[in-house]
């Protein structure tokens, strides 16, 4: 959460970490992806109201809705969608 303030906010994933912003949080991703941009206050709100300390986050693609699910609880899950990055066509 410390690190959406950022407009728009972009998520990076590598083999064992995410990019959050300008923070880098140890991951296990299971691949990597193209950054991802976010509104940063629909994704707060999507974490947020999440049950525990994490969550999961299931991305198939730049362009197509993320699922958020609680790590804790499987049965919390919403879709946010992420937002057009300047310059990509």
């Amino acid at each position: 959460m410390e690190a959406l303030p950022g407009e728009p906010f972009l998520l990076r994933a590598g083999p064992d970490e995410l990019t959050a912003g300008e923070r880098i949080v140890p991951a296990p991703c299971a691949e990597t992806v193209p950054p991802i941009a976010f509104d940063p206050r629909r994704l707060a709100s999507a974490v947020q109201t999440s049950v525990g300390p994490e969550v999961l986050l299931e991305i198939t693609g730049p362009r197509e809705p993320v699922v958020v699910r609680s790590a804790d609880q499987g049965s919390f899950t919403t879709l946010v969608m992420p937002v057009d990055l300047p310059g990509r066509p």
